[in-house]
């Protein structure tokens, strides 16, 4: 785990289940250092579901898979970064729309798949419940 600057944490896990396991509880720590506890449940349910859409595609192969954890203005980003195998870039697979994703939109107030050409690919959700009005802080 590598602290950018304070406001952002990498790692980087092989594409592996059990590791989605682990940046879960990775996650689950930065939130709670950031004073962000209450985001826990919805944010490692979004981080799961992103880290096994990529997992899932290097089923059967060696693969790495990046994760950063940026804190912004009353939340958090969750990022999941991946070259794609080469098969999985051709056939467009690694775009899928499926439950999972579902549920990444359902929860997350923006979120998205940005394409890296030949790097991959980054699948990003920003949970930000929190917003600040003339007086004080706002949930929701």
């Amino acid at each position: 785990m590598e602290d950018i600057d304070g406001r952002s944490v990498v790692h980087k896990w092989s594409a592996h289940p059990k590791n989605v396991g682990l940046a879960r509880a990775e996650l689950r720590s930065v939130l709670e250092s950031w004073w962000l506890s209450f985001l826990g449940d919805s944010a490692t349910l979004v981080l799961s579901e992103l880290m096994t859409r990529v997992v899932w595609s290097y089923t059967g192969r060696s693969g790495q898979i990046e994760t950063r954890f940026v804190r912004v203005r009353g939340g958090v980003r969750i990022e999941v970064r991946s070259p794609l195998p080469d098969d999985v870039r051709k056939t467009g697979r690694g775009d899928l729309w499926g439950p999972g994703l579902l549920l990444v939109a359902g929860l997350s107030d923006r979120w998205g798949l940005a394409d890296r050409g030949e790097l991959g690919e980054v699948a990003w959700a920003a949970l930000v419940p929190l917003r600040w009005e003339r007086g004080g802080v706002v949930r929701g």
